[in-house]
């Protein structure tokens, strides 16, 4: 799981059982485990890692629960999957005030770790600006080796 300090997301989780609802979906049971998990740790977890936190609660979900909540969640633009390589992808949230985060993932063991960046954002910005595109989302994940691999790599 990521290393960043998990934020305060009750207004997160507030949104995505207002959207569940406004788009049909029940809320309760496994989606709100789902839901109540992700703004605990504040996202940058894959669908496993949120199906093994589930299980060591007092209402476990199973990954197929995990899965279909995470996808409703991405429909509904409260989620954003990032590809984290092999397969693999990090859901995090969709913050009411547009903040988010970059990955950098070890191509070797798949550590991920987040960050954030302003200057990379305003570049990003800038980039808009220079071309006829409005961007609406855009992914980061830079990929190399984590300390421990590069560490081995020099042995």
């Amino acid at each position: 799981m990521s290393t960043d300090v998990a934020r305060d997301n009750g207004d997160w989780i507030e949104e995505a059982h207002r959207a569940l609802a406004a788009g049909g979906h029940r809320t309760g049971g496994a989606r709100t485990v789902v839901v109540e998990l992700l703004g605990r740790v504040g996202g940058g977890v894959t669908a496993q890692e949120l199906a093994m936190l589930a299980q060591q609660g007092p209402r476990p979900a199973s990954l197929a629960s995990v899965y279909r909540t995470l996808g409703i969640l991405v429909d509904l633009g409260r989620l954003h999957p990032v590809d984290v390589g092999n397969g693999i992808a990090r859901y995090e949230l969709v913050l009411p005030d547009g903040q988010h985060r970059h990955h950098v993932v070890c191509r070797r063991c798949a550590r991920t770790d987040v960050f954030e960046d302003e200057p990379l954002e305003e570049a990003i910005h800038a980039v808009e600006r220079r071309t006829p595109f409005v961007v609406e989302t855009h992914d980061v994940v830079l990929r190399g080796l984590c300390p421990d691999c590069a560490q081995d790599d020099g042995d």
